[in-house]
């Protein structure tokens, strides 16, 4: 192909936070690959495309202060061991280099993950990668997380080349959401894939796309792209389409105007000559189909009564989809109500409790102040369960009100005529308490507030584990449930001995929350949420160093 120049320019800085836990590496020639940068970068100096290419690569870590810093750090140590060392015979043959791509980034995912082995304390730790490799006249983009590479075009508009591989991108893609949406999404910070994960082996993506005339690359950790929109940052690149050094500065200065609220990793290169002629629609990733939302009634999509439709001329009028939906709407309301006035009116509390209770696959406790049935067990005996849920125990059934009895009416008073905490059926399995002695309030009142929350944390126990994914509203359910057991456990313990039935509850309540902390300490993978900045940088706020991996890897030549 013909020759190819271009600029480049990079600053990996602590920005918002208190540590550093992005690193990077910037090598403008592979053939070079452990010289200094000196000029090379920041200056818009012109450089010529070597045979072996440039390397740009970003690293964002996770898992808190020394673990994300040193998963980081790993990822890029590991990504130029293995770009040291290019295998003969890959150059010019586009699915060799894929390969090799790709092989490259699972290494550094298992350097993570052979660190965590060997470094209990650095438990969770994990990071992304995105990794751009100019070579022959391709740009060959891999990554794994939710840090971006992007490209802009003069003759076109700013592209993402990579696709975030978060929870929110995956709500966007189902069309559950807009990109609009996605940007101040509360579940932003889960990402679905990432190195150092404690699951499969890392999957990363390769996509090769053409260099084109005058093209700008941008990879960015999510410090920035999680603050700027997309918008912002193709107004600013497109005012310095030529000049990685300009770019670099504005692009920061925006940043720090809008309050760095995380670590921020900015690389732009610019191809100055050189690349085919750019096409008049932007090539990106390849966008998934998404089906559009339904328009909302009364909108211009909407057939008038009694019109036909496109797709078989249905009659319209009285059976036309709104009208069906009522008439079938009013039908079940209709049965309801009378099987609900029956069943009012019929029986008493003892052919109530005479009825087996259904076994579900999900065990649904209430408390005193519930109301709700309880499916708490299954049959006597038997234990149920499965490898994403805790196991049960033995078959108690709720009293005629559906509560658990605890020697109070439904009110709350005293109850003088029944002394019984176990179910009121009126038959031979009635327990009564220890030697007479009731719970106390405190009891009482500790076992309710767990009780009632059980189904839920159950439930979502269940879907954190089936779907690898711990949500912040999931998460902040299971921490409460944690903190409820925390501070519960001990009057519960000294007096769960008082009835059956109590005991049993309880011990179930235990296993629940082991379950919990587990889900907790796996699955509690995603950044913490970035605390906010002030508006502008402290002093001293900058690294300074020569580009290579370590500690202090901050780079700033390009201001």
């Amino acid at each position: 192909m013909s020759r190819l120049i271009f600029n480049v320019a990079a600053k990996c800085d602590k920005a918002g936070r208190q540590e550093n836990q992005d690193n990077y590496w910037v090598c403008p020639d592979l053939n070079k690959w452990n010289a200094p940068l000196g000029t090379t970068v920041g200056h818009d100096e012109d450089q010529t495309l070597s045979d072996m290419g440039a390397l740009l690569v970003v690293a964002d870590g996770m898992g808190g202060m020394n673990a994300g810093e040193k998963a980081s750090e790993l990822v890029i140590a590991t990504i130029k061991k293995a770009f040291s060392n290019i295998p003969d015979g890959i150059i010019g043959d586009e699915e060799s280099v894929k390969t090799f791509v790709f092989r490259s980034i699972v290494q550094s995912d298992l350097a993570v993950k052979d660190y965590a082995k060997s470094h209990p304390q650095a438990e969770g730790l994990g990071s992304t990668i995105v990794l751009l490799w100019l070579l022959g006249g391709k740009a060959y983009c891999g990554w794994c997380g939710d840090s971006r590479i992007y490209r802009y075009n003069p003759n076109n508009e700013l592209v993402r080349l990579s696709h975030d591989h978060s929870f929110v991108q995956g709500l966007v893609d189902d069309g559950k959401i807009s990109e609009e949406e996605a940007f101040d999404h509360p579940d932003g910070n889960i990402v679905t894939r990432s190195l150092g994960d404690n699951g499969d082996q890392a999957q990363p993506e390769v996509v090769v796309y053409d260099i084109c005339e005058r093209d700008v690359f941008l990879l960015c950790s999510d410090g920035l792209c999680g603050l700027l929109q997309d918008k912002e940052i193709e107004e600013i690149i497109s005012k310095n389409c030529s000049s990685t050094k300009d770019a670099l500065s504005d692009l920061w200065k925006a940043g720090t105007e809008a309050g760095w609220s995380d670590n921020a990793t900015i690389e732009l290169l610019c191809v100055v000559e050189g690349g085919i002629r750019p096409k008049g629609v932007a090539v990106g990733y390849p966008k998934k189909k998404i089906v559009p939302r339904q328009p909302k009634t009364g909108g211009k999509n909407h057939p008038k009564s009694g019109s036909s439709s496109n797709d078989g001329g249905s009659k319209g009028g009285i059976f036309s989809a709104p009208y069906m939906y009522l008439v079938v709407f009013c039908a079940l309301l209709a049965v309801g109500a009378s099987l609900w006035f029956t069943l009012s009116n019929s029986g008493n509390d003892k052919a109530k409790d005479a009825v087996e209770i259904e076994e579900t696959d999900t065990p649904n406790i209430q408390g005193n102040s519930g109301g709700n049935k309880s499916n708490f067990f299954g049959n006597q005996g038997e234990q149920r369960g499965d490898n994403n849920g805790p196991v049960y125990g033995n078959d108690r059934r709720p009293d005629g009100n559906d509560n658990i009895r605890s020697g109070k009416n439904n009110d709350g008073k005293p109850n003088d005529n029944d002394n019984r905490s176990s179910v009121e059926d009126g038959n031979k399995n009635q327990e009564h308490p220890a030697n007479g002695q009731q719970p106390s309030p405190e009891f009482i009142q500790a076992y309710d507030k767990l009780a009632s929350n059980f189904n839920k944390v159950s439930n979502a126990v269940k879907e954190t584990r089936a779907n690898k994914v711990l949500t912040s509203d999931d998460k902040k359910l299971l921490s409460n449930y944690k903190s409820l057991w925390d501070n519960s456990k001990g009057i519960l313990n000294s007096e769960k001995n008082k009835t059956q039935q109590h005991k049993e509850h309880i011990n179930s309540f235990n296993q629940l929350y082991g379950d919990v902390v587990d889900v907790l300490s796996k699955y509690t993978h995603a950044r913490p949420q970035p605390r906010q900045a002030p508006s502008k940088e402290t002093p001293g706020n900058e690294n300074h160093g020569d580009g290579n991996p370590g500690n202090n890897h901050g780079l700033d030549i390009a201001v």
